[in-house]
């Protein structure tokens, strides 16, 4: 199994080459790092940088988001996808205010206690705020280490996969580490025709010879369009439902035929999807459906 000095060496120095400079690697604050770990779930760097400075310019501080309207965070979140992510930041805010006197949480465990914060997101948020000696494991550093150390076809289990990334952890500055990580994942170590030539511990990686002889990979079954998929819709609902503020279920219907054809029943179930997490609410009472009226929830 290759060195870890060795591997760890190689990866930093090329990262103080290359690393690339994003705007929330410029800041200790917490909450600007949660910002910006909960924009990146799922979504490319390219779309979040903009998002990430208009919703600094906005809402500053966690106490400024604690207080914004939902329909006003949902609008900027707009083109993100995912608007749960946007609710669940506006709670995790207003849980900092009420819960721990507007200080954001240090410890890992505290962190995950958070409404939308998962294992990675807590130890992101303690890595790069705090400089705690924390694993974390996106994407991008799952498939670097399992390259690296488990061989092409990754083939560790997430135990030892832990056990590694953690044994890795330099004693200072683990941070930096981190970020030169997913910069190795994220513009050389690609998950289809990875850059081997340009990665600077090639001769130490388990997958080399493998990528190298070109390997033939399973082919994976194509995905749906976007255009007809539920978060497509549920998207579509939301950015009506923002611009109009309040609106009737036919007036809402006949907005969306500029985004498409969904047949009614589904559209129903989709709005009852997102009534029940708390993206929208109907006010009035049910009656006929023609009466109710929809909006975003505060």
């Amino acid at each position: 199994m290759p060195g870890n000095t060795a591997v760890r060496s190689r990866i930093l120095t090329w990262y103080g080459r290359v690393g690339r400079e994003l705007p929330w690697r410029k800041t200790r604050d917490p909450y600007a790092i949660a910002v910006s770990e909960v924009m990146l779930q799922q979504t490319q760097v390219d779309r979040v940088k903009p998002k990430f400075l208009a919703w600094r310019r906005a809402w500053p501080t966690t106490k400024s988001l604690a207080k914004a309207p939902l329909a006003e965070v949902l609008k900027l979140w707009s083109g993100l996808g995912y608007n749960s992510r946007a609710m669940r930041l506006r709670l995790a805010a207003r849980e900092v205010m009420t819960r721990h006197n507007g200080r954001w949480p240090r410890t890992v465990e505290e962190l995950q206690a958070l409404p939308g914060f998962g294992p990675y997101t807590a130890g992101a948020v303690a890595t790069f705020a705090y400089r705690q000696r924390v694993p974390v494991i996106d994407t991008n550093i799952r498939r670097v280490m399992s390259r690296i150390f488990f061989g092409a076809r990754g083939t560790a289990n997430e135990k030892a996969l832990v056990k590694k990334v953690t044994e890795l952890l330099p004693t200072t500055r683990p941070d930096v580490w981190n970020h030169a990580l997913m910069d190795l994942g994220a513009m050389v170590c690609v998950a289809r025709k990875p850059k081997c030539e340009e990665c600077p511990v090639k001769n130490l990686c388990r997958a080399y010879p493998a990528i190298l002889e070109k390997q033939p990979t399973v082919k994976k079954s194509p995905k749906p369009k976007f255009e007809i998929t539920d978060r497509y819709w549920r998207g579509r609902i939301i950015v009506v439902a923002t611009q109009s503020g309040r609106i009737t279920l036919p007036e809402l219907k006949q907005k969306m035929v500029k985004f498409g054809s969904i047949n009614r029943a589904r559209f129903i179930r989709i709005l009852h999807d997102l009534e029940k997490a708390g993206l929208i609410t109907s006010p009035l009472p049910a009656g006929r459906q023609g009466r109710r009226m929809i909006s975003i929830s505060d």
